[in-house]
Protein backbone atom coordinates (compact mmCIF):
# COMPACT_ATOMS: atom_id res chain seq x y z
CA UNK A 1 0.00 0.00 0.00
CA UNK A 2 1.38 3.38 -1.18
CA UNK A 3 0.52 6.93 0.11
CA UNK A 4 0.77 10.30 -1.42
CA UNK A 5 4.26 11.01 0.25
CA UNK A 6 6.79 9.65 3.07
CA UNK A 7 4.73 9.66 6.34
CA UNK A 8 5.73 12.42 8.52
CA UNK A 9 6.33 11.49 12.21
CA UNK A 10 3.06 13.07 13.20
CA UNK A 11 -0.20 15.55 12.32
CA UNK A 12 -1.92 17.63 13.90
CA UNK A 13 -5.58 16.82 14.03
CA UNK A 14 -8.55 19.18 15.31
CA UNK A 15 -12.09 18.23 15.53
CA UNK A 16 -14.83 20.58 15.98
CA UNK A 17 -18.23 19.06 17.37
CA UNK A 18 -21.46 19.91 18.79
CA UNK A 19 -20.52 19.72 22.50
CA UNK A 20 -22.35 21.99 24.65
CA UNK A 21 -20.65 25.07 26.18
CA UNK A 22 -19.71 23.46 29.40
CA UNK A 23 -18.34 20.47 27.59
CA UNK A 24 -14.63 20.38 25.94
CA UNK A 25 -15.89 21.37 21.86
CA UNK A 26 -12.53 21.44 20.55
CA UNK A 27 -10.15 18.76 20.60
CA UNK A 28 -6.55 19.06 19.15
CA UNK A 29 -4.32 15.59 18.81
CA UNK A 30 -0.97 15.03 17.50
CA UNK A 31 -1.68 11.85 14.78
CA UNK A 32 0.30 9.46 14.00
CA UNK A 33 0.45 8.17 10.65
CA UNK A 34 2.41 5.51 10.36
CA UNK A 35 -0.18 4.05 13.14
CA UNK A 36 -3.20 5.51 12.86
CA UNK A 37 -2.96 6.70 16.68
CA UNK A 38 -3.93 9.97 17.42
CA UNK A 39 -2.67 11.53 21.61
CA UNK A 40 -5.22 14.06 22.94
CA UNK A 41 -2.77 17.44 23.71
CA UNK A 42 -5.36 20.42 23.85
CA UNK A 43 -8.82 21.06 24.47
CA UNK A 44 -11.53 24.06 24.10
CA UNK A 45 -14.32 24.96 26.56
CA UNK A 46 -16.66 28.07 26.05
CA UNK A 47 -18.19 28.02 22.82
CA UNK A 48 -21.93 26.47 22.25
CA UNK A 49 -21.70 23.94 19.69
CA UNK A 50 -18.20 24.95 17.88
CA UNK A 51 -18.95 23.42 14.46
CA UNK A 52 -17.28 24.11 12.01
CA UNK A 53 -13.02 25.35 11.98
CA UNK A 54 -10.68 26.68 9.75
CA UNK A 55 -7.45 27.53 9.61
CA UNK A 56 -5.22 31.24 8.34
CA UNK A 57 -2.68 29.55 5.48
CA UNK A 58 0.24 30.22 8.17
CA UNK A 59 -0.94 27.78 10.33
CA UNK A 60 -0.68 30.37 13.20
CA UNK A 61 -4.58 31.28 13.64
CA UNK A 62 -7.45 29.12 14.26
CA UNK A 63 -11.54 30.41 13.81
CA UNK A 64 -14.66 29.06 14.78
CA UNK A 65 -18.30 29.16 14.45
CA UNK A 66 -21.02 28.40 17.21
CA UNK A 67 -23.45 26.98 15.26
CA UNK A 68 -26.66 28.36 17.40
CA UNK A 69 -29.00 31.12 16.74
CA UNK A 70 -27.61 34.40 16.92
CA UNK A 71 -24.43 32.45 16.09
CA UNK A 72 -20.89 33.78 16.83
CA UNK A 73 -17.30 33.90 15.29
CA UNK A 74 -14.18 33.16 17.60
CA UNK A 75 -10.97 33.87 16.64
CA UNK A 76 -7.67 31.83 18.19
CA UNK A 77 -4.21 31.74 18.06
CA UNK A 78 -2.58 28.56 17.18
CA UNK A 79 1.26 27.72 19.40
CA UNK A 80 1.87 24.98 16.56
CA UNK A 81 5.02 24.29 18.89
CA UNK A 82 3.48 23.98 22.29
CA UNK A 83 -0.11 22.24 21.04
CA UNK A 84 -2.61 24.98 22.48
CA UNK A 85 -5.01 27.77 21.31
CA UNK A 86 -5.53 31.21 22.71
CA UNK A 87 -8.93 32.68 22.45
CA UNK A 88 -8.11 36.41 20.55
CA UNK A 89 -12.31 37.75 20.44
CA UNK A 90 -15.09 36.76 19.07
CA UNK A 91 -18.12 38.30 17.61
CA UNK A 92 -22.01 37.73 16.15
CA UNK A 93 -21.93 36.11 12.90
CA UNK A 94 -24.76 38.33 11.52
CA UNK A 95 -27.21 35.43 11.57
CA UNK A 96 -28.50 32.48 13.08
CA UNK A 97 -26.40 29.18 12.80
CA UNK A 98 -22.76 29.75 10.70
CA UNK A 99 -22.28 26.14 9.54
CA UNK A 100 -19.17 26.94 7.71
CA UNK A 101 -16.19 29.34 7.67
CA UNK A 102 -13.06 30.00 5.65
CA UNK A 103 -10.36 32.57 5.04
CA UNK A 104 -9.72 33.96 1.94
CA UNK A 105 -6.24 32.99 0.02
CA UNK A 106 -4.52 36.55 1.02
CA UNK A 107 -5.67 36.73 4.65
CA UNK A 108 -7.26 39.27 5.33
CA UNK A 109 -10.68 38.29 4.80
CA UNK A 110 -13.13 35.89 6.93
CA UNK A 111 -16.42 34.49 5.44
CA UNK A 112 -19.03 33.37 7.10
CA UNK A 113 -22.10 31.14 6.30
CA UNK A 114 -24.98 31.41 8.20
CA UNK A 115 -27.52 28.50 7.45
CA UNK A 116 -30.84 29.48 8.91
CA UNK A 117 -30.53 33.24 8.16
CA UNK A 118 -29.82 32.61 4.44
CA UNK A 119 -26.82 34.60 4.58
CA UNK A 120 -23.21 35.35 3.80
CA UNK A 121 -20.82 37.58 6.38
CA UNK A 122 -17.73 39.01 5.82
CA UNK A 123 -15.26 40.11 8.29
CA UNK A 124 -11.49 41.63 8.25
CA UNK A 125 -8.66 40.41 10.30
CA UNK A 126 -6.19 42.15 12.16
CA UNK A 127 -2.50 41.78 12.17
CA UNK A 128 -2.98 39.73 15.15
CA UNK A 129 -5.17 37.50 13.61
CA UNK A 130 -8.58 38.78 15.84
CA UNK A 131 -11.32 39.52 14.16
CA UNK A 132 -11.89 43.16 12.87
CA UNK A 133 -15.16 44.67 11.93
CA UNK A 134 -17.53 42.81 9.25
CA UNK A 135 -17.40 44.87 6.33
CA UNK A 136 -19.91 43.41 4.70
CA UNK A 137 -23.09 40.97 5.15
CA UNK A 138 -25.35 39.78 1.88
CA UNK A 139 -28.62 37.38 2.73
CA UNK A 140 -30.34 35.54 0.01
CA UNK A 141 -33.97 35.21 -0.42
CA UNK A 142 -36.33 32.35 -1.91
CA UNK A 143 -37.01 29.29 -2.32
CA UNK A 144 -37.20 25.85 -4.04
CA UNK A 145 -39.47 23.15 -4.18
CA UNK A 146 -38.58 20.61 -0.77
CA UNK A 147 -39.75 21.29 2.65
CA UNK A 148 -36.16 21.36 3.76
CA UNK A 149 -35.71 24.38 1.15
CA UNK A 150 -38.70 26.71 2.35
CA UNK A 151 -36.07 30.02 2.28
CA UNK A 152 -32.83 30.55 1.66
CA UNK A 153 -29.86 28.43 3.71
CA UNK A 154 -26.12 29.54 2.63
CA UNK A 155 -23.96 26.14 3.58
CA UNK A 156 -20.49 27.38 1.94
CA UNK A 157 -18.22 30.31 0.55
CA UNK A 158 -15.41 29.05 -1.42
CA UNK A 159 -12.83 31.52 -2.27
CA UNK A 160 -11.14 31.50 -5.92
CA UNK A 161 -7.37 29.57 -5.36
CA UNK A 162 -6.20 32.28 -7.97
CA UNK A 163 -8.73 35.10 -8.34
CA UNK A 164 -11.75 37.56 -6.69
CA UNK A 165 -14.62 35.53 -7.22
CA UNK A 166 -16.16 33.91 -4.43
CA UNK A 167 -18.54 30.65 -4.89
CA UNK A 168 -21.43 30.22 -2.54
CA UNK A 169 -23.70 27.56 -2.14
CA UNK A 170 -27.20 28.15 -1.37
CA UNK A 171 -28.96 24.84 0.09
CA UNK A 172 -32.33 26.47 0.17
CA UNK A 173 -31.89 27.86 -3.35
CA UNK A 174 -30.51 24.87 -5.44
CA UNK A 175 -27.69 27.69 -6.66
CA UNK A 176 -24.37 28.32 -6.36
CA UNK A 177 -24.03 31.85 -6.53
CA UNK A 178 -20.51 34.27 -7.48
CA UNK A 179 -19.09 37.42 -5.79
CA UNK A 180 -16.52 39.37 -6.54
CA UNK A 181 -14.35 40.37 -3.37
CA UNK A 182 -13.24 43.86 -3.60
CA UNK A 183 -9.03 43.29 -2.32
CA UNK A 184 -8.89 46.65 -0.19
CA UNK A 185 -12.38 46.73 1.24
CA UNK A 186 -13.65 43.32 1.07
CA UNK A 187 -16.84 44.14 0.01
CA UNK A 188 -18.41 41.45 -2.50
CA UNK A 189 -20.25 42.76 -5.61
CA UNK A 190 -22.42 40.33 -7.87
CA UNK A 191 -20.55 37.99 -10.72
CA UNK A 192 -22.08 38.01 -14.37
CA UNK A 193 -23.59 35.96 -13.94
CA UNK A 194 -24.83 36.14 -10.57
CA UNK A 195 -24.95 32.33 -9.90
CA UNK A 196 -25.86 29.23 -11.63
CA UNK A 197 -28.65 26.91 -10.97
CA UNK A 198 -28.58 23.20 -9.93
CA UNK A 199 -31.36 20.85 -10.47
CA UNK A 200 -34.31 21.63 -8.58
CA UNK A 201 -34.74 20.04 -4.96
CA UNK A 202 -31.05 18.62 -5.24
CA UNK A 203 -29.70 21.05 -2.72
CA UNK A 204 -26.04 22.81 -3.03
CA UNK A 205 -23.83 21.71 0.26
CA UNK A 206 -20.13 22.49 0.39
CA UNK A 207 -17.51 23.25 -2.48
CA UNK A 208 -14.05 22.26 -3.02
CA UNK A 209 -11.65 23.21 -5.58
CA UNK A 210 -9.48 21.30 -7.63
CA UNK A 211 -5.39 22.16 -7.05
CA UNK A 212 -4.97 24.16 -10.15
CA UNK A 213 -8.24 26.23 -9.46
CA UNK A 214 -9.78 25.09 -13.22
CA UNK A 215 -12.67 23.04 -11.64
CA UNK A 216 -15.59 23.61 -8.96
CA UNK A 217 -16.60 20.54 -6.99
CA UNK A 218 -19.89 20.61 -5.38
CA UNK A 219 -22.06 18.04 -3.34
CA UNK A 220 -25.84 18.33 -3.06
CA UNK A 221 -26.96 17.35 0.57
CA UNK A 222 -30.74 16.40 -1.01
CA UNK A 223 -30.09 14.96 -4.17
CA UNK A 224 -26.84 12.92 -3.77
CA UNK A 225 -25.19 14.36 -6.70
CA UNK A 226 -21.58 15.51 -6.98
CA UNK A 227 -21.50 17.87 -9.66
CA UNK A 228 -18.32 19.23 -11.45
CA UNK A 229 -18.04 22.53 -12.88
CA UNK A 230 -15.29 24.34 -15.40
CA UNK A 231 -14.29 27.48 -14.23
CA UNK A 232 -13.25 29.59 -16.72
CA UNK A 233 -13.02 33.59 -16.97
CA UNK A 234 -14.80 33.66 -13.58
CA UNK A 235 -17.80 32.28 -14.74
CA UNK A 236 -18.60 28.11 -14.07
CA UNK A 237 -19.85 25.89 -16.73
CA UNK A 238 -21.90 22.64 -15.24
CA UNK A 239 -20.20 19.69 -17.32
CA UNK A 240 -21.03 16.55 -14.79
CA UNK A 241 -23.05 15.24 -11.99
CA UNK A 242 -22.74 11.98 -10.67
CA UNK A 243 -25.05 10.04 -8.01
CA UNK A 244 -23.10 9.14 -4.82
CA UNK A 245 -25.96 7.24 -3.86
CA UNK A 246 -26.14 2.74 -4.92
CA UNK A 247 -27.79 1.93 -7.77
CA UNK A 248 -31.81 1.42 -6.61
CA UNK A 249 -31.60 3.17 -3.34
CA UNK A 250 -34.61 3.66 -1.62
CA UNK A 251 -33.50 4.97 1.79
CA UNK A 252 -32.95 8.52 3.37
CA UNK A 253 -30.61 10.99 0.82
CA UNK A 254 -28.26 12.97 2.96
CA UNK A 255 -25.20 14.05 1.27
CA UNK A 256 -22.41 15.75 3.57
CA UNK A 257 -19.23 16.21 2.56
CA UNK A 258 -16.46 15.82 -0.54
CA UNK A 259 -12.66 15.71 -0.34
CA UNK A 260 -9.53 15.70 -2.76
CA UNK A 261 -6.81 13.44 -2.46
CA UNK A 262 -3.27 15.85 -1.82
CA UNK A 263 -2.45 14.90 -5.91
CA UNK A 264 -5.86 15.53 -7.35
CA UNK A 265 -6.62 11.86 -8.61
CA UNK A 266 -9.20 10.84 -6.49
CA UNK A 267 -12.73 12.49 -5.02
CA UNK A 268 -14.10 10.95 -1.96
CA UNK A 269 -17.09 12.05 -1.06
CA UNK A 270 -19.61 11.29 2.30
CA UNK A 271 -23.27 10.34 2.65
CA UNK A 272 -24.59 10.27 6.42
CA UNK A 273 -27.44 7.88 7.57
CA UNK A 274 -29.25 5.65 6.15
CA UNK A 275 -26.45 5.02 4.15
CA UNK A 276 -22.77 6.66 6.40
CA UNK A 277 -20.23 5.67 3.76
CA UNK A 278 -17.41 7.31 1.45
CA UNK A 279 -17.90 7.17 -1.88
CA UNK A 280 -14.39 7.59 -3.87
CA UNK A 281 -14.29 8.59 -7.52
CA UNK A 282 -11.06 8.28 -9.58
CA UNK A 283 -10.66 12.24 -11.61
CA UNK A 284 -9.39 12.91 -15.20
CA UNK A 285 -7.12 16.26 -14.34
CA UNK A 286 -7.18 17.04 -17.51
CA UNK A 287 -11.07 17.34 -17.71
CA UNK A 288 -12.35 17.36 -14.41
CA UNK A 289 -14.30 14.28 -15.04
CA UNK A 290 -15.46 12.12 -12.43
CA UNK A 291 -15.40 7.83 -12.57
CA UNK A 292 -17.15 6.00 -9.69
CA UNK A 293 -14.47 3.58 -7.95
CA UNK A 294 -16.11 1.58 -5.02
CA UNK A 295 -17.79 2.50 -1.70
CA UNK A 296 -16.83 1.87 1.68
CA UNK A 297 -18.72 2.35 5.33
CA UNK A 298 -17.69 4.51 7.67
CA UNK A 299 -18.02 2.14 10.63
CA UNK A 300 -20.27 4.79 12.66
CA UNK A 301 -23.48 7.20 12.71
CA UNK A 302 -24.03 10.22 10.29
CA UNK A 303 -20.84 10.35 9.29
CA UNK A 304 -20.08 14.38 8.44
CA UNK A 305 -17.34 16.01 7.82
CA UNK A 306 -13.74 13.96 6.82
CA UNK A 307 -10.38 14.90 5.82
CA UNK A 308 -7.19 13.67 4.51
CA UNK A 309 -3.94 13.43 6.24
CA UNK A 310 -1.26 15.34 4.38
CA UNK A 311 0.71 12.81 3.34
CA UNK A 312 -2.45 11.67 1.75
CA UNK A 313 -1.73 8.11 3.60
CA UNK A 314 -5.09 8.30 5.50
CA UNK A 315 -8.84 9.66 6.00
CA UNK A 316 -10.61 10.85 9.11
CA UNK A 317 -14.44 10.59 9.17
CA UNK A 318 -16.23 12.44 11.89
CA UNK A 319 -19.14 11.24 12.90
CA UNK A 320 -22.18 13.55 14.51
CA UNK A 321 -24.13 11.01 16.24
CA UNK A 322 -21.45 8.52 17.39
CA UNK A 323 -18.55 9.09 19.81
CA UNK A 324 -15.94 8.33 17.46
CA UNK A 325 -13.59 9.46 14.70
CA UNK A 326 -12.84 6.46 12.23
CA UNK A 327 -9.65 6.46 10.74
CA UNK A 328 -8.70 4.41 7.43
CA UNK A 329 -5.79 4.00 5.36
CA UNK A 330 -5.63 4.86 1.73
CA UNK A 331 -3.20 3.71 -0.97
CA UNK A 332 -2.68 6.31 -3.25
CA UNK A 333 -1.98 4.30 -6.21
CA UNK A 334 -5.69 3.33 -6.31
CA UNK A 335 -7.67 5.15 -4.08
CA UNK A 336 -9.26 2.38 -2.12
CA UNK A 337 -9.44 2.61 1.92
CA UNK A 338 -9.08 0.23 4.79
CA UNK A 339 -10.78 0.77 7.71
CA UNK A 340 -8.55 0.40 10.69
CA UNK A 341 -9.02 -0.71 14.43
CA UNK A 342 -7.60 2.24 15.78
CA UNK A 343 -11.28 5.51 16.46
CA UNK A 344 -10.30 8.24 18.16
CA UNK A 345 -12.92 8.66 20.84
CA UNK A 346 -14.36 12.49 20.31
CA UNK A 347 -18.28 12.53 20.72
CA UNK A 348 -20.42 14.06 18.54
CA UNK A 349 -17.60 15.10 15.95
CA UNK A 350 -18.57 16.93 12.83
CA UNK A 351 -15.80 18.98 11.59
CA UNK A 352 -11.79 17.99 10.94
CA UNK A 353 -8.85 19.69 10.12
CA UNK A 354 -5.46 18.80 9.75
CA UNK A 355 -1.73 20.16 9.40
CA UNK A 356 1.76 19.29 9.72
CA UNK A 357 3.49 19.86 12.82
CA UNK A 358 6.53 21.56 13.12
Amino acid sequence: METDASPTEASYLIAGTYASADQDGIYLFRFFPATGAAELVHTVRGIERPSFLTLSSDRKHMYAVSETRNGRVYAYSFDAAKGSFQLLNTLESGGDDPCHIIVDRTGRWLFVSNYSSGSLSVYSLKPDGSLGERVDHIRHEGHSIKSQQQSAHVHCAMPAPDGPEIFVADLGLDRVFTYLLTPDTGRLTPGDPPYVAVEAGTGPRHLIFSGDGKFLYLIQELGGMVTVFRRHAGKLNQIQSVSSLPEGYQGRIWAADLQLSPDGRFLYAANRDDLNDIVQYAVDQATGLLTYRERVGTGGKTARNFVLSPDGGMLLVAHRNGKEIHVFRRDSATGTLHRLATPIPVPQAVCLKMCSVP
